[in-house]
């Protein structure tokens, strides 16, 4: 079926200022056009202190998320081999395959994280190329290394293919196929190149260079004492010379001499209201350039609070899930080559970068507390709330013991013939309890345990004071026992108490 609606008809060539004889788009970018410079114009701008440090703020913003292949409908072996050629080119470590369990991105290798930020470079300069090195290894194709080249290389034609500059074709030579990765920041048909994010820099950067220079300029000048020289009406021309020689020789070392009958004063300039003016300008560049980079100026503001910090947080993370984007696209698509050259019409997984998410301890707490009460949640219940994967929960053949509340008064029942020495010890505490002393056998049974477990300085040891007095208890046991000891210890401690008060 052919027709108007299934064709383009607004193209380049068919509008006037589509022809040309370079035979490629020049650049739109507004920056680039006016000061007729292409992306090193743009490149020279990171000299700039602020610049930089934004720059290394928003990159490192990204490179901290987490990152991991999700395995979605690929097979085992596509997912394991994926996984393997990321992990050999750093992008993600070798056990850390599934979505939402890989570790930190701090384990991350250097060149995984070199390659990460030459493709940040993009949102900088609108696009950054990058090209694929690849080789035949264990019997696949694989990428082994990936490599950021300068922008001002390639073009875009007519219809947004890239292209590669040549000195022996300026017009741009066809890309081979699955070479080269472009990560780009908002791409459109009317601007394939992308939107650079240093383009509103520019003129901040440019203006700030040439503030600081004539605040330096001032700083000398009115910083310094002003030094005045006075000479008798009819000196000569060369007294003149010779006095403004010394002075100024007098402000560097502060030494001179001059005739008797000469006169010097000091003169001290009122410079305030002309150094503010040079200070406010400067931080207002930094500011555009901040709000720039960053999205908000909250760091050279000295008037921001804690909502505008907030807000200005906000903007910072959504600039910072747009860059995750752009390299989650270029990733995904080094990913899919891989896949169709060694596996055709092969299903392939999906690398992702993501914020890792804390866990609610309110809700975790009260998760526990329910649990000790005898509830029983279900596996989607905790792959909802925590995120997790259903393999990420070991099956159990049995349900899991409740973790036991904390010590009480109630005790669980036992028999006494097993554990005669448990059965003292609750008699003990019954007497206790009823009349408010204790016999003479329960008191000789107890009181070496309590001083054995009193010098204990930590759970470990009374654990063990207690194992040694019951060597016939197993270790659930003797952790109830403790609860036991130390219900009654509290008992003996209130009871003592009370008697010396009587």
């Amino acid at each position: 079926m052919a027709g108007p609606i299934f064709e383009h008809i607004a193209t380049r060539g068919r509008v006037l200022y589509g022809a040309g004889l370079v035979g490629w788009l020049p650049n739109p970018d507004p920056i680039l056009r006016k000061t007729g410079r292409r992306i090193d114009v743009y490149r020279d701008l990171r000299a700039d202190a602020h610049v930089s440090g934004c720059i290394k703020r928003r990159k490192a913003s990204v490179i901290a998320m987490e990152r991991g292949l999700d395995r979605g409908n690929a097979s085992s072996a596509i997912y394991k081999s994926v996984s393997r050629i990321l992990g050999r080119l750093g992008l993600i470590s070798a056990n850390a395959g599934i979505r939402k369990t890989a570790e930190s991105s701090r384990t991350i290798s250097a060149y995984g994280v070199s390659i990460l930020s030459e493709l940040l470079d993009g949102a900088l300069y609108g696009y950054q190329p990058a090209e694929i090195m690849w080789e035949k290894m264990d019997g696949q194709i694989e990428p082994s290394q990936v490599v950021g080249k300068p922008p001002e290389w390639f073009v875009f034609d007519y219809e947004n293919i890239p292209k590669i500059t040549t000195i022996r074709n300026q017009l741009g030579e066809n890309l081979p196929d699955r070479k080269f990765l472009f990560a780009r920041n908002e791409p459109s048909y009317d601007n394939p190149y992308g939107i650079a994010e240093l383009g509103p820099c520019y003129w901040p950067t440019t203006f700030k260079r040439g503030v600081l220079k004539f605040w330096v300029e001032y700083s000398e000048k009115f910083g310094s004492p002003f030094m005045l020289g006075k000479l008798p009406r009819n000196a000569s021309e060369h007294e003149y010379i010779d006095l403004a020689d010394k002075l100024e020789s007098m402000v560097r070392t502060a030494v001179a001499t001059i005739p008797d009958d000469s006169s010097v004063e000091m003169l001290s300039a009122s410079g305030g209201t002309g150094a503010t003016t040079f200070e406010q300008l400067l931080m207002f560049c930094r500011s555009e350039i901040s709000i720039a980079l960053l999205g908000q100026n909250q760091t050279t503001e000295a008037t921001s609070n804690r909502a505008s910090s907030a807000s200005g947080l906000e903007v910072a993370r959504e600039i910072r899930d747009g860059d995750a984007r752009m390299l989650e696209s270029e990733i995904n698509r080094l990913i899919g080559w891989i896949v169709d050259i060694n596996w055709p019409g092969s299903a392939a997984p999906t690398w992702s970068m993501w914020e890792q998410e804390e866990v609610d301890l309110v809700i975790a707490g009260r998760d526990v507390q329910l649990t000790n009460a005898g509830v029983r949640f279900t596996r989607g219940y905790f792959q909802r709330q925590y995120d997790l994967r259903p393999d990420d929960i070991e099956a159990t053949s049995s349900p899991q013991p409740a973790v036991s509340a904390p010590a009480s008064a109630q005790f669980s029942e036992f028999d006494p013939s097993i554990f005669p020495d448990q059965a003292a010890l609750d008699s003990a505490i019954g007497n206790l309890i009823d009349d408010g002393s204790l016999s003479d056998q329960a008191r000789k049974l107890i009181e070496p345990v309590l001083k054995a477990i009193s010098g204990a300085t930590d759970p470990a040891k009374m654990l063990g004071a207690l194992a040694t007095a019951y060597p016939d208890m197993q270790p659930g046991e003797l952790v109830d026992t403790i609860e036991r000891l130390l219900f009654a210890a509290d008992l003996i401690g209130r009871m003592s108490a009370k008697q010396e008060m009587e």
